[in-house]
């Protein structure tokens, strides 16, 4: 791995472990700054484009959740498109479209829906065992955001279509 992948790996790594920290609140501030020397670059050094695509995407997500949680939803919905751009299977797409929704942000309706029906079939392409083991492990660990989204997303699709077919 180069330099610079293990430098986005171990900021990724700490990221997660100052968000999963239940000691104090999230500094979202602080978190979008470690992210940001990374945003612009188009790939990685040293690494396969496959990779490279998704730790960008990761980074691209991570501010997207920054910008949400700091109340910036036009950036927020501008970096999980960017997010998008780089690897189309994201773990956000639920958030993504929930914040399109509320904030009516019809520039992102389209690529809302398409990041919930490619979420949905790589779901729905996984494993029936994997599928099970998955969900038994999110309501386990938190449950109420797994009630919150994961048992949205049919909804969300449903409203995104209409929204978007009364714009069209």
């Amino acid at each position: 791995m180069s330099t610079e992948a293990k430098q986005v790996t171990d900021t990724l790594l700490e990221i997660r472990r100052r968000i999963s920290s239940s000691h104090h609140a999230t500094d979202w501030q602080e978190i979008l700054q470690m992210v940001s020397p990374y945003l612009g670059k188009p790939s990685l050094a040293g690494i396969d484009r496959h990779h490279s695509d998704g730790l960008i995407s990761m980074l691209w997500a991570v501010a997207g959740d920054c910008y949400r949680e700091l109340g910036h939803p036009l950036e927020s919905a501008e970096a999980y498109c960017t997010a998008l751009r780089f690897r189309a299977d994201t773990g956000f797409s639920e958030y993504y479209a929930e914040m399109v929704i509320k904030h009516s942000l019809t520039d992102h309706y389209s690529t809302a829906i398409q990041a919930l029906e490619v979420s949905q079939e790589n779901w729905q392409a996984r494993p029936l065992w994997l599928r099970i083991f998955a969900n038994l492990r999110s309501m386990w660990l938190d449950w109420r955001e797994y009630k919150r989204l994961w048992c949205k997303r049919s909804k969300l699709l449903k409203q995104l279509h209409t929204l978007h077919n009364k714009g069209s």
